[in-house]
């Protein structure tokens, strides 16, 4: 957990050039206590901070306090209510997100004492407890008001993605899940499988359930961990493999009927190697796409670093730009559908 590290971003950008609004100096203060309160609880329990790089004043009052838990667990509670109390509608929006920000990280160090204690909540309760979720924005209500809640809650996500799938312009999701302990209800012989879910995103947004379940012809169900996704085969439509613990890895080939026109794109640097890390913005009926070029997401899994975009019923992608590491952009003009393009860096114009 990087608590005080967050927080004391969070510090910072409240202390800039522009004039404090009224309520700013309340969230700074709080925002300090809240990383002595981490540094306090890193005093009783060393996994609780990964590292420290504010003032070293206040690690060393930590370690003079030395708090008892209870204590902690009592100022994280009385603040975060107050913050929470304090919340108000005509509040600048930075600090209104500052403060929603500090009163989750506040009941994850609650619950962490908890546990500390005894506590032993189920794995779903300890994960929404530990990154404040718990009737938070961000939690349980935005995954219902999107169409997730109710079918993925049960299920533990390892690899996901979120890409589409069926070339229509709207971001899709895959889920790769497995269990890490017993539950009561059971999907095979081994008690860590779960089936796998893809979820098709709609106008909204909104995401709604593919069935049969996980998107394919015949339900799998595994303890499944590293999901990687790409164009396997280069016809347009992402495949997905699916890596599973004690059994055959899943390589799901995307034959999806009726697919949109799509664009592949490639990004390479001047010595041809792909670009990760630059950024291709283009636009796609009247709509303005930017992705960034990377293969590290998903659970351990190195992904296609090539750029997918599906278009529905488009044929071009108009006003091609990539912003590259080195910190220059160049243009490509328009890119036609239905092929993979490759963009070289040197090539373009300024």
């Amino acid at each position: 957990m990087r608590r005080a590290l967050a927080a004391l971003m969070l510090l910072a950008s409240g202390c800039g050039g522009q004039p404090p609004a009224a309520s700013r100096p309340a969230v700074d203060a709080a925002a300090e206590r809240y990383v002595r309160l981490a540094l306090a609880l890193g005093e009783r329990d060393a996994d609780s901070i990964d590292s420290y790089h504010g003032p070293s004043q206040w690690q060393a009052d930590a370690g003079a306090r030395h708090a008892p838990l209870p204590k902690i667990r009592a100022d994280a509670t009385l603040l975060a209510d107050s913050l929470a109390a304090a919340a108000a509608p005509d509040a600048p929006r930075d600090d209104n997100v500052r403060r929603a920000f500090l009163v989750r990280q506040l009941r994850a160090i609650a619950a962490r004492v908890d546990i500390l204690l005894g506590a032993r909540p189920s794995f779903d309760d300890e994960t929404r407890s530990l990154f404040g979720l718990e009737g938070q924005a961000g939690g349980d209500g935005d995954a219902a008001a999107v169409g997730l809640r109710t079918a993925s809650r049960p299920f533990t996500r390892f690899g996901a993605a979120l890409l589409d799938f069926d070339n229509d312009g709207l971001l899709d999701l895959y889920e790769a899940n497995g269990r890490v302990g017993r539950q009561s209800t059971m999907f095979s012989a081994d008690p860590y499988a779960e089936p796998n879910l893809l979820f098709r995103g709609v106008a909204g947004p909104r995401f709604e359930e593919v069935t049969p379940r996980g998107g394919t012809a015949a339900l799998l169900v595994g303890s499944s961990r590293a999901a990687a996704f790409g164009d396997i085969d280069n016809d347009g439509g992402l495949d997905i493999v699916v890596v599973n613990r004690d059994a055959r890895a899943y390589v799901l080939r995307n034959v999806v009927a009726g697919r949109g026109h799509w664009a592949m794109l490639r990004m390479v640097d001047d010595h041809g190697r792909d670009a990760l890390g630059a950024e291709v913005t283009m636009t796609v009926a009247g709509r303005t796409i930017r992705r960034d070029v990377r293969a590290a997401y998903s659970y351990l899994a190195s992904n296609d670093p090539r750029v997918h975009v599906g278009l529905g019923s488009e044929t071009v992608l108009r006003d091609v730009s990539v912003l590259w590491p080195t910190g220059k952009r160049e243009r490509f003009g328009d890119v036609a559908a239905d092929k993979v393009a490759v963009l070289r860096q040197g090539i373009g114009r300024m």
